[in-house]
Order: C-alpha cells, then structure tokens, then sequence
C-alpha cells in the first residue's frame, strides 16, 4: 500500500550531507527524502518550542535509546504516517480505556471524548456508520469530508494512494452510498491530538516541574453522554460495553489487556496452551487458545445482555458494533468478533426484541494480540472478512460454499463478509509472536491459503514512538532515602511524536523502509506498551503485577474479583453508569455466584450426543456457555437489585461474597441454546462428574494427589534399593 507523505515541517539546508555521512547513504538520493529523514529519525533530547529537531545535531543516535533529563516529548509531529486510518487510533483509546477503573473510566472519558476528540468528529462518525454501515468506518475521506491539503478539525491531513476493496457490506449495498472504494485516500494526523490524550492519562509529563503520574483518584464530573457497563469476575477483570449519545448508533465491546500475572497466564500457561476443539464451523474445527477462550465463555451472556441494556438507553434506532482490545485484549476480542457473527447473530433468537436493534456485522480492531486461532479457524475466520473483496480464493471458495451448505434451511443468515478487520501490531512487539508459532495463527497470516492481498488488507505494522522506554518520571523516593524503590510506583515511558509512525502493511515494504525503530534496549515490552501515538504504560501497576504472582496475597491485594469464602466459587461483578435508580453522579454495582450458573447436569451428557456434535456441520450443534444458565430475566432482575455508590471520587470494591444476589429462578431456559460453546475438555466425553468448588479447592486437591503419587514412588524406589542391597 503506497503511501504519499507530505513534506516535513522543517528543513535544514545542510541535513542532507550529514544523514549522507552517517548513514553512507548514496550522493544520487534527493534533498527532499534526506531531509524527511533528518526530521523523523531526531531523537536528540527535548528542545522548548522546537517542532522538529534536525538529526546534524545528533547523527548518531540514529535508530538508538536516549535519556533525556526534562523527560518531556519532543513538541514537533512526524509527518511520516502511512497505512493506518483513524478508527484504529480511536480503537486504541478505547483499549487504553479497558484498563482503566470504574472510575477513571468516568473521568479519563470525560476528558478525552469532548474536550480532545470534538463532538464534530463523534457526529462525522456516527453518520458515516449509521448510513454506510460499519464497513464504511475505515474511510476517512468519506466520512470527515476529507480533502488532501485541507486542515480539518484544526489538524492537518495526508494523503495515500491506499485503495480499499469494494466492500461486501450490506448496509452500504442496501443504502447505495459510495464506497468511494478504489479512489486515494486521505487521513487525519492524530498525533497532535494523541499528546493530549496521553497528558489526560497521566503518561506525559506536563511540565519540569509537574510529573503529572496521577496516583490518587480524583473527584470528576457526571457524564450526561456515556453510559457503560464494566464486567468482571474472579478469573479476569476488564469488559466494557459502552456506548455515547453523541454516537447513538455504535455500541463498542472493549476488552482489557493483560494486567496481572493471572492474566498473563491465559495464554502462557501449559494448561492454557492447550488446544480446545469446542465445535465446527463447515467441516472445520473450532480451535482456540483454551486459556483465553475460557474468559469468554464466562462472560459471554453477561456481554450480550450489557449490550442490549446500552442499546435501549441510545434510543430505538439500529447499533453498529465495535469491538477492540490491547495484548490480551486483543485477543478476546478477536474471538468475540468470531462468535458474534457465526454462533450469536447467525442465529434467529438473537434477532429479535431487543437484539434486534444489534447489527449483526462487526467491526474488530485487535491491538498487540497474541495468537488465538488455529491455522484453519484463523482462516476460516479471514475469508469472513470483507477485507477479503471480491477476490476470494479457491481455498475460501470452497470454505464459503460449506458454510453456505451446512446453513441452508436453518433459519441462519449468511455469514460471510461480516467481519470489519484489522490488526494492529508494533514492529519488535514480542507479545504479537506468542504463543510460538505452530498450534496458534493470526487470522489472514497463512498467505498461501488466504492470499497475499487479504493480508495485507487486514494489516497495519508501526514502529513505537518512544525516546525512553524506562523513563523514572514516576519513580518516587522517599524523604532522606539513599535509594529509589526497587520498582517504579507507575510505568512511564518519554515519547517522542517526532519519530515515525511508518505503518506498513507488508513485509516486504517494512524492509525497505528509508526510516528505523528506536532501539529499546533498556525495556524491550516498551513495543508493547505506546501503540499509535497512546501510551499503555500507566496501565500496569508494576506494584500489584507482582504482588499478584504471590500466592500468598490477602485479598486486599488481590487484582480480581474476590471469590467466595467457604467454596472459592467464581463471582461475577456488574457495573452500571449511570446507575439505574439515583442517575448521573453514583454507579450501581451488583455482584452473584457465577458457578451457580454453569450446567448443573453436565455430567449427565451423553457421550455420543457429544461426539455427534462436533462431528457436523451445524453452527447450531454445539455445547453450552460457561454462564448457561444466565438469562435475561436474571439480568433484570440483576439491575433492579443493585446497589449504589458515589463513582464520581471512589470505585467499586472488589469484594461482594456477603451481598450475592441469588436470582429468584436458576432454571435455564438457555439448555437447548445451541448457539453459544463449551470448551469440550470440561465436558469431556469420560462421563467424569464435574469439578467442584473453586479452581483454588481444584487446584488444593490436585496438588495433594500429585504429593501422594510422589511419595508413592519415593517409597517404591527405596524398597527396590533394599531388594538390590540383599
């Protein structure tokens, strides 16, 4: 995808001879693509009212990590974009804003999304998505009324000869509306306005004087436009569905990323790398990542009832959807993103009443994901894309036409080309590369069967924008103290938005890209922690990331939802802004007994109905969801017994064992639901009775087996040496 970059801002008249010196570049390259170089590869120390610093200061550090005392970003902006457009800047804000509590979800919103991204650019985009559909969200001109040269919203713009494929969208064919498909494209540069985001998050030094780190909560205002539901359980904590006024028709699904040793677990543990076959999906299986898809499975009825309750407070039109994440969360949300459209959508319960008003196209924007997906559910899940256009491959071909098979007659609508997708990764991001290539694929990475030209559809590869990736702007001491402590109190990062963002959508242009990465060796995950111009630092609190790994934390310490005592069951928490009953200035939290809403029976499955199951084609053959009992009437009941709480200067506790709610009527009406799957490794066919308690009892008791078959074989062992000794 060829890119036309605007010339830099500024130019110094002898740049060219010494970017030719440092880097033995040849005499024959022009002045102007010498000097694009001096501007974007600066990463001299901060200089005040500097827009740009000239690499004849400092050729050397070419491509290397700086410190700088001031650790302030430099005030220029590259010029140097190239493929990413302004939905997956966004996306990244949204996933920043996963991490965040309750109450600095409220505050940071606020913050941002008014004062930062103007009302003007929600209305341009709610238009865009409400007329042409979620597809049409990725083009910019289209929908800012971009025009190459023109500043728009107070920010510049630049153009690139990307040509998107004719979209397969169906609410842009039933609605007419021009693709603008095929035509150059122009974009916003958002840099400027991720400076500020980054100061509202507390990741960018104000001042010398002013570390701006925000350690304490502060009290903030009522939200007339947002409205969000936080979900979150003892295994993982981090779901928002929300929506905004201004945007009342699209409802986003963020999920968190990784923020404890827990939830690096789900996709680094041995346990959690095992691949589960959950179902088929047209002769193929369905397998993914067991640790993460289990976080799904546990909210999944939680996520779709947040999303109706969202969608009747924005009014009664239709609602696109948006789904994204960072790191972890970029992975659940590709999942999501799959499970919407074959096994939710697709079918006709979850097209009426109030799910009726949910389009059942999406738009997943997966940011720094590890990999998910099996190789062949990684492709299945890519020639659903519309990214795919008109040219679907005979591989996809054939893939579509057993979807198309195995639905007919079954009351399903067609899934193909439902998924809006991209994939957004940092250049040296190590996080991207797990788990190691061989059981697990990023969707559309199997070139051979996918096709080169979808991949590079669905890619956009950047290089991190970051002079000191182990910035000590928030390493605090205390008073007469020798030393600092021995970890920061919050992870801070100096960015520096005069580098290049290059975002690249092949490999082939990254390696022949004039422009480098920074080089951060002081923190390697410094790839993993500024996407887009938004910092991910402050997100992890390196604190209780260690704390988390001891097993002997209290709960006070604990980063999940505390589960409850006698039993160590799972317990679910719901967070309702604004709240239900009192309005804008508290949020309602209600906590209840997710074990109690699992298939009680499960141990009653038949072996060979199971088996049958995930022999067919059928997306309607399928096992149950974790949370299979959870109805909407629970979910009702739910919001009329929650509890209030000032959010505007506290958050909710983590701790409810002692105010469950025990819903009037546990009975599923969801059993024959089909729709909605089990990892079949706890539904195993040995006819086995289900766990009990906890996964701490679980874990207790799996432990004291392996002690006495240890001890088994220590005893064995001596009494063949006695033998032996005779």
């Amino acid at each position: 995808m060829g890119v036309t970059y605007s010339q830099p801002q500024n130019k110094s008249n002898d740049s060219k001879s010494n970017i030719d010196s440092s880097n033995n570049n040849s005499s024959s390259k022009s002045s102007s693509s010498s000097n694009s170089n001096s501007t974007v590869n600066s990463e001299t120390e901060n200089t005040s009212n500097a827009p740009s610093t000239s690499a004849t200061d400092k050729p050397s550090n070419l491509g290397k990590e700086t410190n700088t005392k001031g650790d302030t970003a430099n005030d220029g902006f590259t010029d140097v974009y190239g493929n990413i457009n302004f939905i997956t800047f966004l996306s990244s804000i949204y996933a920043r804003l996963a991490y965040c509590t309750d109450h600095k979800f409220l505050r940071y919103y606020q913050e941002i999304f008014g004062p930062i991204i103007s009302e003007e650019i929600l209305t341009a985009i709610n238009n865009q998505v409400k007329t042409n559909g979620v597809k049409s969200i990725m083009n910019d001109k289209q929908m800012f009324g971009l025009t190459s040269g023109k500043d728009k919203f107070g920010l510049k713009t630049y153009t690139s000869d990307t040509k998107l494929e004719p979209t397969t969208s169906i609410e842009t064919k039933q609605s007419g509306g021009n693709d603008a498909s095929g035509d150059e494209q122009v974009h916003l540069q958002f840099l400027p306005l991720a400076k500020k985001i980054n100061i509202a998050l507390g990741e960018q030094r104000i001042s010398k004087d002013d570390a701006n780190c925000h350690f304490d909560l502060k009290e903030c205002k009522p939200d007339p436009n947002l409205i969000f539901i936080q979900i979150a359980n003892s295994n993982y904590g981090g779901i928002y569905v929300f929506g905004d006024k201004r945007m009342p028709n699209l409802i986003t699904v963020a999920f968190r990323g990784t923020y404890s040793v827990k939830s690096a677990g789900s996709y680094t543990k041995l346990s959690s790398l095992t691949p589960g076959i959950i179902g088929k999906e047209a002769h193929i299986p369905e397998k993914y990542l067991t640790g993460i898809f289990k976080l799904i499975s546990e909210n999944i009825h939680s996520i779709l009832y947040a999303m109706t309750y969202v969608s009747n407070q924005l009014g009664k039109e239709e609602k696109q959807i948006l789904t994204t994440g960072h790191s972890l969360g970029g992975g659940l949300t590709t999942i999501f993103a799959y499970l919407w459209v074959t096994h939710i959508t697709s079918n006709e319960k979850y097209r009426k009443g109030d799910y009726a008003l949910l389009n059942p196209n999406i738009c997943c924007v997966s940011i720094a994901s590890p990999r998910v997906l099996s190789k062949e559910l990684a492709n299945l899940f890519c020639c659903l894309t519309d990214d795919i256009g008109n040219e679907l491959n005979d591989e996809c071909k054939k893939m579509v036409k057993q979807i198309n098979k195995s639905r007919k007659d079954n009351n399903q609508i067609t899934i193909v080309g439902r998924i809006t997708y991209i994939r957004n990764t940092m250049f040296r991001d190590p996080v991207t590369g797990l788990p190691v290539k061989g059981n697990y694929y990023h969707p559309c990475s199997d070139k051979d069967t996918t096709g080169a030209k979808t991949r590079k559809a669905v890619t956009s590869d950047c290089y991190v924008q970051i002079k000191n990736s182990a910035s000590t702007r928030c390493w605090t001491q205390k008073k007469k103290a020798l030393f600092r402590k021995p970890v920061p109190d919050k992870l801070a990062i100096t960015m520096d938005y005069n580098m290049p963002l290059d975002c690249v959508d092949t490999q082939e242009k990254r390696k022949a890209s004039k422009y480098k990465s920074p080089n951060l060796l002081k923190m390697p995950m410094g790839y993993h922690i500024m996407y887009n111009g938004i910092s991910f630092a402050g997100g992890l609190d390196p604190f209780e990331f260690l704390a988390s790994a001891n097993p002997l934390k209290s709960k006070e310490a604990s980063k999940e939802i505390i589960r409850t005592i006698e039993s160590g069951d799972t317990v679910c928490r719901i967070i309702v802004y604004p709240s239900p009953k009192t309005g804008g200035s508290n949020a309602s939290v209600a906590f209840f007994d997710l074990s109690k809403l699992r298939n009680k029976n499960i141990d009653k499955v038949d072996e060979s109905k199971i088996h049958q199951q995930l022999s067919t084609s059928s997306a309607e053959k399928a096992i149950e969801a974790e949370d299979i009992n959870y109805t909407d009437d629970d979910f009702k009941e739910l919001i009329e017994k929650v509890t209030d709480y000032n959010i505007l200067n506290s958050k909710a506790s983590l701790n409810g064992t002692k105010n469950l709610i025990d819903f009037t009527d546990t009975k599923s009406t969801n059993i024959d639901d089909t729709t909605l799957i089990r990892n079949i490794s706890s539904a195993s066919a040995s006819s086995s009775a289900p766990p009990t308690g906890g996964k701490r009892k679980r874990n207790n008791k799996k432990t004291v087996s392996k002690r006495s078959k240890k001890s088994n074989k220590t005893k064995n062992k001596r009494k063949t040496r006695k033998i032996r000794r005779k």
